[in-house]
């Protein structure tokens, strides 16, 4: 269990896998989460679990915000910022977050190449 003592008042648990080689999460999906929490300033509390089976759609990670749980690390961030009105992207331009929004797809899409070509 990783406690991270990030600015804000918001409190709320994500569960993903344990780290790996000092990186916070050793999956992509939950490593975004992790980043996104990070990057808003969000307080939460990150919990290693290996077994996913209680887990929505029994796949890491989630997170449970005040007792309401969310799965698909796509989801978790749309739900923070329109639950929290998180706003660490509001100052970029249009272009800025096309190239956002087209890195984090191959980024994820990247994924399940890798996975399939080990």
């Amino acid at each position: 269990m990783l406690a991270a003592s990030c600015s804000g008042d918001i409190m709320l648990t994500l569960y993903s896998y344990p780290e790996l080689f000092g990186v916070a999460d050793n999956n992509g999906y939950g490593l975004k989460v992790f980043a996104f929490l990070r990057l808003a300033g969000v307080s939460f509390r990150h919990e290693h679990i290996f077994d996913a089976s209680s887990a929505p759609r029994g796949q890491l990670p989630y997170i449970v915000d005040d007792g309401e749980t969310i799965g698909d690390s796509d989801t978790i961030i749309a739900h923070l910022i329109a639950k929290h009105r998180l706003t660490i992207d509001e100052t970029l331009t249009g272009a800025e977050r096309d190239t956002d929004h087209l890195v984090t797809r191959m980024l994820d899409d990247l994924y399940w190449v890798m996975s399939y070509s080990r």
